[in-house]
């Protein structure tokens, strides 16, 4: 079945819309803990400071469990929350390879004693260092009460500052990578554009993606089935390195029905606008393009360009029902016997 896109091939759009970004909920009240917190490293410091991400300030005063742990601490949201991401910085002291969080467990619930629950864990991975970062809780979850488990590698285990937030936008489920025309080294592969968090406003401390040289670098992905229609991208710049060369300007579009083959020019080419940090923004296209396979080509200003984070937005294509092709054969057998006739 063959695909129509909704603008000409030949139409290049530059728009760099950004969206409103994830809303951080009001912080919990916290209705126990199961360790001993003493009053230099209370609990409540969780929610005391002022963390903005990729910073190492504005993180209050450090919370830990007494000892080894794990550590729990229950929460009230007061209400049903839905919650896609957490924020959260280590504590800043103490010895780096025994004191700080290195994964969370979390029980989601809306009934105060936890009977009917779920429960999902994420590493926390930022060890070297105190920065708020976002991670990805991997889906949504909706729930009044949660119990978090905070697990170290001995001594006082915790942190600084922990947030939750409400997620904005479901993106499209994460292609397949069928092709890199560019060369990326172990370091920095191609997969690791879909290792951390893409939500916007959020910065995850996840793994950078580049290019071997200036490029232009191109990636061709698989969105399987029929396809999709494409109406926005997110992405995140490469954290580190050279912030005048090693960043994305724009990134030419094509898309396909047929693997490999894609036209001369770009169905839509997208100007990316946040070179100078890495946080995670949303892209409007500026209408609809549709296609199973997409070759997304990365422009630069020299160095080594490439990003952190990429999401597609838009809806899938639907498989055609059973009750189509039953009616298409039943129109298909009407014909052939009045031609007989």
């Amino acid at each position: 079945m063959k695909l129509h896109h909704f603008t000409h091939p030949s139409l290049v759009l530059f728009l760099s819309l950004a969206s409103a970004p994830a809303a951080v909920l009001s912080n919990p009240a916290i209705t126990s803990v199961s360790s001993q917190f003493s009053g230099a490293f209370a609990a409540s410091f969780l929610f005391d400071g002022n963390p903005v991400f990729g910073a190492t300030s504005g993180q209050g005063n450090q919370w830990a469990g007494a000892g080894v742990g794990p550590h729990t601490i229950s929460f009230d949201f007061g209400a049903a929350k839905t919650i896609g991401y957490i924020g959260y910085a280590q504590r800043a002291g103490s010895i780096a390879t025994t004191d700080k969080v290195t994964s969370i467990q979390f029980t989601w619930s809306n009934t105060p004693d936890f009977s009917v629950s779920t429960t999902s864990s994420l590493t926390v991975t930022n060890t070297a260092d105190n920065s708020f970062w976002a991670y990805d809780l991997g889906a949504p979850f909706n729930a009044q009460y949660v119990r978090a488990v905070f697990t170290g590698n001995g001594g006082n285990p915790g942190g600084s500052e922990l947030r939750f937030f409400e997620p904005a936008r479901t993106a499209l489920p994460r292609p397949t990578i069928v092709g890199t025309p560019s060369q990326f080294s172990a370091a920095y592969a191609a997969s690791f554009l879909f290792d951390g968090v893409g939500e916007a406003g959020l910065r995850a401390n996840n793994n950078q993606w580049a290019g071997s040289g200036v490029g232009p670098h191109a990636i061709d992905f698989d969105f399987g089935g029929l396809g999709v229609s494409l109406d926005t991208i997110g992405y995140a710049q490469r954290a580190g390195d050279n912030p005048a060369l090693d960043k994305v300007t724009s990134i030419d579009l094509f898309l396909s029905d047929t693997a490999g083959i894609f036209g001369a020019t770009p169905t839509t080419t997208l100007a990316i606008t946040n070179t100078t940090n890495p946080d995670f923004t949303e892209y409007s296209l500026g209408g609809a393009y549709a296609g199973r396979y997409l070759r997304a080509v990365f422009n630069g200003n020299g160095g080594n360009p490439g990003g952190s984070e990429l999401r597609f937005y838009g809806t899938p294509v639907p498989e055609p029902s059973s009750a189509f092709f039953v009616t298409l054969a039943g129109s298909a057998l009407s014909l052939r016997r009045r031609r007989s006739r």
